[in-house]
């Protein structure tokens, strides 16, 4: 059995009585702290925020209402969807690349250049590093 959107008028004056309620209590606010505002910016700003989003979620609420008093649907929004991850390719390390990332080694090339340099990771030069006993044991 669908749903159905019905609002009375009765329950759309509720409504808007509420919303009117609510938006005058902000102001109201708003002139009780304006005191405060003149010493404290953080404090400005933060209230315009929040008083910002108040009627912005008012507005919101009429335009909903009105729009399924006239019949039509509710607005539907659709969840934005996230952008694919896109994932390094895992570097295949051959003993040709092993020797190579060894004879940079050698040369006492810097692991980020050497990494660089054959696609691999810098944690993956320093393995092979210690693969290679290139490393000294901590004391």
């Amino acid at each position: 059995m669908p749903k159905e959107n019905r609002i009375d008028n009765h329950s759309t004056d509720d409504l808007n009585d509420h919303l009117s309620a609510v938006e005058k209590s902000i102001k109201k606010l708003r002139k009780r702290l304006k005191h405060y505002f003149k010493k404290d910016e953080v404090v400005r700003t933060r209230f315009t925020a929040i008083e910002k989003q108040v009627l912005d979620f008012s507005s919101d609420c009429r335009a909903e209402v009105e729009r399924i008093v006239k019949g039509q649907s509710a607005k539907k929004t659709s969840p934005k969807k996230a952008a694919p991850k896109v994932r390094r390719k895992r570097a295949k390390i051959t003993p040709e690349i092993k020797d190579g990332i060894v004879k940079a080694l050698n040369e006492k090339k810097s692991a980020s250049a050497i990494a660089a340099e054959f696609k691999v990771s810098v944690a993956s030069v320093n393995l092979i590093k210690k693969a290679a006993g290139l490393t000294k044991a901590r004391k």
